[in-house]
């Protein structure tokens, strides 16, 4: 999960381009980009800070989280569409894992497949 994804400071191509080049370098093969979601006391946490840290977006977070926790779906359409490409370069998409099954001995029988049961 690459969460949170902050509106007009880490969602630019080149900050994701970055990151997601750092997740494919580290391993990983799938990922799920979202923005910021502010629940409850996190809201005022939040805007505290940005506030203090990005005075200059404090109007464009009212506008974009002015219907409550979660970001509009104009912006979460913008995000999945700046990060799709981005996800695609860099092999993250989840459809590419390589699948082994172990090398039986010769003359091997499988085992059979047993049902688990919940009880």
């Amino acid at each position: 999960m690459v969460a949170p994804v902050l509106p007009h400071l880490t969602d630019s191509i080149e900050h994701l381009d970055g990151l997601l080049g750092q997740i494919a370098a580290a391993g990983a093969t799938g990922v799920t980009v979202f923005g910021l979601h502010l629940r409850g006391s996190t809201r005022g946490w939040f805007m505290s800070w940005l506030a203090r840290s990005h005075p200059e977006l404090v109007g464009r977070y009212r506008e974009l989280y002015r219907r409550g926790a979660y970001l509009p779906p104009s912006y979460r359409d913008t995000l999945r569409a700046r990060a799709a490409p981005l996800i695609a370069k860099h092999r993250l998409a989840g459809d590419h894992r390589p699948f082994r099954q172990a090398p039986q001995a010769p003359g091997a029988v499988a085992p059979e497949a047993v049902q688990p049961t919940l009880f």
